[in-house]
C-alpha cells in the first residue's frame, strides 16, 4: 500500500468519525444558523424554516396528533450530539408523527432533531408562563445513554505510580532518616 493510499484511508476514516448522524436528505434544507433566539425575536419570519437542534429530553407527551417532546436545548458537538454542559439557550417542543414511548424517550435522554418551525406556544412551567418554540419534527435521533466510568482515569496505575514516587523521593532526598 502506497503512502497516498494510506493517507486516503486515514483521511476517510477521520471524516467518517466526524460525520453527522442526521441523514443527508434531512440535512440538505436545514438552516444551521437559525437559533431559538431568532424564533423568539421573529416567530413569523422563522415559520416554515428547517433547523437542527439537540438537547436533553425533559418530558414526553403522547397525543392523538403525534408525540410532543419537550427538550432543554444544548449546543451540538461531534456528530451533532448534544454536549455535556450546563449551557443552554432555552427549551423547545418538537412534535413527532406517531407514538414515541415515554419509557424509551424518557427524561434525561439526549436527542438531535431536524424540524420545521411552526411558531411559538405559551405553556406553564410551574407558576410561570414560558414561550416555547414549536417545531414539527422531520427526524429525531435518540442517542445511546452515556457510559459513566466507575474507575479513575485510565492512565493511572497505582502499582507503577506508587513505586515511581517511592524511588524518586529517596533519589532526590525527600525522605530523610534520622542518624
Amino acid at each position: 500500500m502506497g503512502r497516498r493510499s494510506a493517507l486516503g484511508v486515514t483521511l476517510s476514516l477521520a471524516l467518517v468519525g466526524c460525520a453527522s448522524v442526521i441523514p443527508h436528505d434531512f440535512q440538505a434544507g436545514a438552516d444551521r444558523t437559525l437559533t431559538l433566539t431568532d424564533i423568539w425575536a421573529r416567530p413569523e419570519a422563522s415559520r416554515g424554516r428547517t433547523m437542527v437542534l439537540g438537547g436533553e429530553i425533559l418530558q414526553v407527551t403522547p397525543k392523538p396528533s403525534g408525540t410532543e417532546v419537550e427538550v432543554l436545548e444544548r449546543p451540538l458537538g461531534r456528530q451533532d450530539r448534544p454536549e455535556e454542559t450546563d449551557e443552554s439557550r432555552g427549551r423547545f417542543i418538537v412534535v413527532m408523527d406517531g407514538f414515541l414511548d415515554p419509557a424509551i424517550y424518557g427524561p434525561g435522554r439526549e436527542v438531535t432533531v431536524v424540524g420545521d418551525v411552526e411558531g411559538v406556544t405559551p405553556r406553564p412551567i410551574g407558576e410561570v408562563t414560558y414561550t416555547f418554540p414549536l417545531l414539527r419534527g422531520r427526524y429525531l435521533h435518540l442517542w445511546p445513554k452515556r457510559q459513566r466510568g466507575a474507575y479513575g482515569p485510565v492512565w493511572y496505575d497505582s502499582f507503577w505510580a506508587d513505586r515511581w514516587w517511592y524511588w524518586h523521593r529517596h533519589r532526590f532526598g525527600l525522605l530523610r532518616f534520622p542518624h
